[in-house]
């Protein structure tokens, strides 16, 4: 075997072995699972973490604050989606900023690294087009084989 390949070999099981450190891969956006092989979702309702959103209805061109919170043990990671709840449509867009990475093929957005988190504040912009409801959901990364997917967000004051 030549070197070439076995670099390439040895740089793909690294990267299988530290996840995505720099954000959730496009291809996470249709089913919001992680690319973690084999490993399943933990149970939604044994979450340490919650999606808490500043309001539940939009105005055009609105911007909602969205924080993915945890009063036990940090994460490593996260993708968030907005969508109206009635139609399950996604809309709007979040901003970009430090710490975070916009995905604008899903109209969502991850982590920029792996570093340990006890909260992550995203702004949502709503369409200019319309208003009307919005929720978000996250899937919210502790560790390599613990993850929780599709977290739905509440509503500050709940």
């Amino acid at each position: 075997m030549t070197k070439t390949p076995l670099v390439l070999v040895v740089l793909l099981v690294a990267r299988a072995a530290w996840g995505f450190p720099d954000g959730a891969p496009v291809g996470s956006c249709d089913s919001f699972m992680p690319r973690h092989g084999t490993t399943a979702a933990q149970p939604n309702p044994t979450a340490p973490y919650a999606v808490v959103q500043s309001k539940a209805h939009y105005n055009p061109g609105d911007i909602v604050t969205v924080t993915v919170t945890t009063s036990g043990p940090s994460f490593k990671g996260f993708l968030v989606q907005g969508f109206n709840p009635q139609t399950r449509e996604v809309i709007g867009e979040f901003l970009g900023g430090p710490g975070v990475h916009v995905v604008p093929q899903c109209s969502a957005i991850t982590h920029e690294n792996n570093r340990n988190k006890k909260a992550a504040t995203l702004n949502w912009k709503a369409p200019l087009g319309n208003s009307g409801p919005v929720m978000f959901r996250a899937t919210v990364v502790k560790s390599f084989t613990e993850f929780y997917a599709n977290l739905l967000s509440q509503s500050a004051g709940y």
